[in-house]
């Protein structure tokens, strides 16, 4: 007799004993009562019971924090000799080591003047372990200082930067950002000649099999500050690693239907293959006043060769009609009297993070509009930028702003003061933004002057003026002069700090408008012009979306038999994504609809699918087409928040929290995740330890509550807060001499 049929009798007595009043049911003595008998198994007999779900939680460092390096096999400290070693590199590659001492890895740390005005500033008034937050990428053999120590002008370790047993004694990276590697710095076994088995175990030694990748990079060109760093909340302040990820650079195609693009990493842009097949080892990217600081015209070559691939500009006559601007014949777009309406559509085409990118707030990339008549005189200008003249009011930058505390901007890159970003105005990979320009025309403007001509270009400088300033004026004595001499002792550089920053004009467009205008020669497809515009004037206000639409359409119209098959299906997506924001749902599905019959493996289109359904809170639906997504594009975050999203909001918990840490694997710190992954823990096992711990690690990954009052103060007081604030808006072009008629 098993113990369930024991128990099935058991019960049976008791409830005969008790004449099974507490059922509420009378029973005839003629027949036995009903008994209500539990026909699980008894405790012996079942499974154990499913422990409760665990969170993931990110990475938050050891005994190093804010840093999350860790030391490979057991090591407590250091080896300082492996580790700032370069000239035995030298021995056999020497024209690497010569490229690396001009990048900016070489020059990463306290010889970079930039740098050691920033860190003297974030540790002049706070805890010196918070500086590893800086030293675990910039000053790599600082940090391991217990406790730290303000690094002297003499040290040598001041002076390493990111050097050769950096990145090639990285045995482990994550992509969490602040230095997420384990370093090993054991000793080296160097090649004996003729002996190649020495060859095979230095190669072993200093090849590990995280040298390369992604991660590697991320670690470091990911930085985030929080209470660690005596931030009241957690901030991310360079990724360079999440807009790649979810780019088609990346392999992810949610964003758009767009041109084939091979997936590549940081490594296949920033480290070309060279002679023999090694990498060069100069890292461009942006740095173009490092370079000229140590007056090396190859690195100025080599980041301005990058530079040049980075974006397309164009321009377009615009007209207003009613509330919205729509696009306007060159010829009657300018009139006495009237308003010239001009957009500037800047296309990211070669960058597969940000652009610009890396420290954001610093960024100092702007666009010049100058408008001339047909003799060549100047008529009106914006953006007119110079070393003379460096803060123009018209001008549109693309960098980040940041506030602090009192709802002041932040300039000089000043961490410590970091409260809010009160706008991001730098371009997505493959994405587009779109400036505004009006030019008021007086009425008696003397119509012989017609066709004038508008000339913009995308001009590049690598930090705010007010950063170079200040690295110029504290190098020129006591200890950043002691820091530049020490620098050309450990380096070999000599080094400038008060040379002009290079301007690098990185694209260029002309237009003519009013009467006589002549067309001018596109260096790209007009439907790739319109398409790319469409695009960035989905960033307008909701009231104002039938722009982007009108654009899309007119791209649409524009497509020739050339047009590559992707081409339709590309601008069908945008324009669903728009009449989704119009409120127009079911017109949306439909364009959706015959893109998929077109490409029916493409991610962007039940992406597309699933935002314009959550829009309207139509989760069921939204969530078959993210669920269709997250299996085309299963290595983008944002498949997963949204995915986790909709089946939270239909009730369906545990499916929620899978989804939820499938993205999380992939961005272990966003906080949109980390709050859904709570909420369904605390649906789950609201008593768990981990239901508990969740929550904690949210709120602590949570956005600013205080932002949004820190960012309407600095409007309320700052025009740049104000306007800049708005999407697209119309920056007023200066007539020429300043004020005063054209």
């Amino acid at each position: 007799m098993t113990s369930r049929t024991l128990a099935v009798i058991a019960a049976t007595a008791l409830c005969t004993l008790a004449a099974c009043q507490n059922t509420g049911t009378v029973h005839s003595p003629s027949q036995p009562p009903v008994v209500a008998v539990d026909l699980s198994p008894d405790v012996a007999d079942a499974p154990p019971a499913a422990p409760p779900p665990e969170p993931l939680l990110p990475d938050e460092g050891a005994h190093l924090a804010p840093s999350l390096t860790r030391l490979a096999g057991g090591q407590e400290s250091p080896d300082m000799g492996v580790l700032l070693e370069v000239e035995r590199c030298r021995d056999c590659h020497a024209s690497i080591v010569e490229e690396w001492r001009q990048s900016p890895h070489a020059l990463s740390s306290l010889n970079n003047p930039l740098y050691r005005v920033t860190l003297d500033d974030f540790v002049a008034d706070r805890d010196p372990a918070r500086a590893r937050f800086c030293n675990t990428c910039h000053d790599v053999a600082l940090q391991f200082d217990d406790p730290p120590e303000p690094p002297r002008p003499e040290d040598q370790r001041a002076h390493a930067g990111v050097n050769c047993m950096t990145c090639h004694g990285i045995t482990a990276a994550t992509v969490d950002g602040n230095g997420s590697y384990t370093l090993d710095t054991s000793p080296v076994p160097y090649p004996v000649p003729g002996d190649p088995d020495s060859l095979a175990r230095h190669r072993a030694r200093v090849a590990p099999s995280a040298l390369g990748t992604d991660a590697m990079c991320t670690s470091c060109h990911r930085a985030f500050i929080g209470p660690q760093t005596e931030h009241p909340f957690i901030a991310f302040g360079m990724d360079e690693h999440t807009p790649l990820r979810r780019s088609p650079f990346g392999g992810s195609l949610l964003d758009r239907i767009d041109e084939p693009i091979a997936p590549r990493g940081c490594i296949g842009c920033h480290m070309a293959e060279g002679a023999g097949g090694l990498r060069a080892h100069r890292f461009p990217g942006g740095h173009t006043t490092l370079a000229r600081m140590i007056d090396s015209e190859a690195q100025l070559k080599a980041n301005v060769d990058l530079l040049s691939q980075a974006a397309a500009l164009d321009l377009h006559a615009m007209a207003r009609v009613g509330a919205n601007v729509v696009h306007q014949e060159p010829a009657l777009a300018a009139a006495p009297g009237q308003r010239l309406l001009i957009d500037a559509v800047i296309a990211s085409l070669q960058v597969g993070h940000d652009f610009p990118s890396g420290a954001k707030d610093l960024r100092d990339m702007w666009l010049e509009v100058k408008a001339t008549d047909r003799h060549g005189a100047p008529v009106a200008a914006a953006g007119d930028r110079h070393a003379e003249a460096p803060r123009d009011p018209t001008a549109h930058i693309l960098r980040t702003l940041v506030v602090d505390i009192k709802s002041e901007v932040v300039f000089e890159h000043r961490v410590g003061r970091f409260r809010a970003g009160v706008y991001d105005r730098t371009i997505a990979p493959r994405g587009a933004a779109v400036v505004r320009y009006g030019l008021d025309l007086p009425g008696d403007f003397d119509p012989g002057r017609f066709p004038l001509s508008i000339e913009a270009t995308l001009r590049h400088r690598r930090v705010q003026p007010e950063l170079a300033e200040a690295a110029c004026r504290t190098s020129g004595e006591g200890r950043g002069a002691a820091f530049v001499a020490q620098s050309k002792r450990w380096t070999g550089v000599k080094l400038d700090p008060c040379t002009p920053q290079p301007i690098i004009d990185i694209a260029r467009a002309r237009l003519q408008v009013g009467p006589g205008a002549a067309e001018g020669a596109e260096a790209r497809p007009r439907w790739v012009r319109l398409l790319a515009h469409g695009r960035g004037l989905r960033l307008q206000v909701q009231e104002h979306q039938e722009e982007a639409l009108l654009a899309l359409q007119e791209a649409e119209e524009a497509l020739g038999v050339e047009a590559p098959p992707w081409a339709r299906p590309a601008i069908w997506v945008e324009q669903a994504g728009v009449l989704g924001l119009m409120g127009r749902t079911g017109e949306a599905e439909a364009l959706l609809g015959r893109a998929e019959a077109l490409l029916p493996e493409h991610p962007a289109i039940p992406f597309m699918r699933g935002e314009i359904n959550a829009l309207v809170w139509r989760w069921e639906a939204a969530a078959a087409a993210y669920r269709r997504a997250s299996e085309l594009s299963p290595g983008d975050d944002r498949v997963w928040r949204q995915l986790a999203l909709s089946l939270g909001s239909l009730d369906q918990r545990g499916a929620s929290l899978e989804a939820a840490q499938r993205g999380l694997r992939l961005n272990a710190q966003d906080g949109d995740l980390l709050r859904i992954q709570s909420l369904a823990l605390q649906a789950l096992a609201p008593e768990s330890e981990g239901a508990r711990v969740a929550r904690e690690t949210w709120l602590r990954y949570r956005s600013d509550d205080g932002a949004p009052g820190v960012k309407a103060r600095c409007a309320d007081r700052a025009p740049v807060c104000q306007q800049e604030r708005v999407p697209i808006f119309v920056h007023a072009m200066r007539a020429a001499g300043g004020s005063g008629a054209p």
